[in-house]
């Protein structure tokens, strides 16, 4: 595994394509599948001539670049060790950057020394309608959603030409532990995924899930979820038509269980950081609902926060990426806090919360507003107004430092990262069925 010490910049995973492609020109195949909104190319890496097709999404959040890397990795060791191609009996398809254009405006983080400020000052995520990852077709009770993002149509095309029966969209999370999704059950699986992560001393996540709905099937490991199950676990909670709410497309894996049924698609989520409290499976001080409404408190105030400095610089900008990925956290926000609040005062939420649980409530998922406040910071400097972007560059410096009292955090060495997610694909791609 080399020692990944940064981020490759989109020009420079373009040009080790090339070079992959030129090395290994009898088991390479490089190929432009589509443009971004913004005309840059989107490309798909081939490696080897398997009778099955194996699918990794590369950047399938603008911020999550972990797996351009395990992209470069894998491409580049499976065309050096020949007898493990034979094994595994695949065509890899790598689109190593699904979101190009996300990508660049992640630009001011990739290179350099990495940390939590620098990270959260240069931050971009797009919003709900501009995700590549939740930008499918689907219709379902009052669900209607065509996708009109060039990306997720590219994505499609190859999805419908190859007819993947394995697909792995590498994802990365800010400030967690690791954890696993999946199709189906698979108990080998999860065993590797657990001590591989062991063996690399990255810790697991064992707080709470991102959704209250999703499946937990162990230690770290969820069932994999698409766009009608949100809608469904959505469609109780009285707060009106999910469809209005979830505002995006289904899922890459919803769009390929529509032509691949018998397939396994699987979701690694590795961090940037981490503490090992969130591998802390001992009880806490507080319940799961104080840990829950702490969380809600929160992030309510950051979120106004966000508000007020967006108020002021909106009106001085276009509409463009980052003016609609703010606009899309102030939409969304407030109706997740409602869902959490609810969720709250159900019999689940009596006992009391683990130290994972309470901490990655209480620290981790307010860091998630604290980049809010810093894509808010860019685009105070791209309106000129340099007294609010000190403002907020002051407000995401402190909360950064409250958030390091707060915890022991860690950056994670990238190697590690890589390694997890490679040594994943491969376990499962080599299982039998059953897992």
């Amino acid at each position: 595994m080399p020692e990944y010490r940064e981020f490759l910049t989109l020009e420079e995973l373009q040009e080790s394509s090339k070079a992959l492609a030129h090395d290994f020109p009898g088991q390479v195949a490089l190929e432009e599948v589509g443009r971004s909104a913004e005309g840059r190319p989107i490309e798909l890496l081939r490696v080897g001539q398997g009778r099955r097709a194996a699918l990794f999404v590369g950047a399938p959040h603008p911020n999550e670049p972990v797996g351009t890397l395990t992209i470069e990795f894998l491409s580049r060791l499976l065309c050096e060790r020949e007898e493990l191609r034979r094994q595994l009996e695949r065509a890899f398809l790598f689109v190593k950057v699904a979101d190009p254009d996300g990508l660049a405006l992640n630009s001011g983080w990739l290179k350099g020394g990495f940390d939590p400020i620098t990270y959260a000052l240069n931050y971009y995520r797009c919003g709900r309608s501009e995700q590549v990852e939740w930008g499918f077709p689907v219709r379902y009770r009052t669900l209607r959603f065509t996708p009109a993002r060039p990306e997720s149509r590219a994505l499609m095309g190859v999805i419908d030409r190859y007819r993947p029966s394995f697909l792995h969209s590498l994802h990365n999370a800010s400030f967690c532990g690791a954890y696993l999704y999946a199709t189906r059950r698979a108990p080998g699986l999860f065993r590797a995924f657990r001590r591989v992560a062991a063996m690399l001393d990255l810790p697991l996540h064992l707080g709470e899930p991102e959704l209250p709905s999703v499946k937990r099937w162990g230690r770290a490991t969820f069932g994999l979820f698409d766009l009608r199950q949100l809608y469904d676990a959505m469609a109780g909670d009285g707060q009106g038509d999910p469809a209005a709410r979830l505002a995006c497309g289904n899922s890459v894996d919803g769009y390929l269980a529509g032509v691949v049924p018998r397939r396994l698609s699987i979701v690694s989520e590795v961090p940037y950081f981490t503490d090992p409290r969130l591998a802390d499976r001992r009880p806490s001080a507080i319940s799961r609902r104080e840990a829950a409404l702490a969380s809600a408190a929160t992030v309510e105030s950051l979120m106004r926060e966000v508000g007020q400095a967006f108020a002021l610089v909106a009106p001085e900008l276009p509409r463009e990426r980052l003016f609609r990925s703010v606009e899309d956290y102030l939409e969304r926000t407030p109706a997740r806090l409602r869902a959490l609040r609810v969720a709250a005062d159900t019999p689940p939420f009596r006992r009391a919360a683990t130290v994972a649980e309470a901490m990655d409530a209480t620290v981790c998922r307010p860091f998630y507003s604290v980049l809010y406040l810093g894509t808010t910071y860019r685009m105070a400097v791209r309106a000129g107004r340099r007294r609010l972007a000190t403002k907020l560059r002051r407000r995401v410096e402190a909360e950064i430092g409250c958030l390091r009292a707060a915890c022991h955090l860690r950056v994670l060495p990238l190697g590690r990262l890589v390694a997890l997610q490679a040594a994943t694909s491969l376990v499962a791609l080599g299982m039998r069925p059953g897992g």
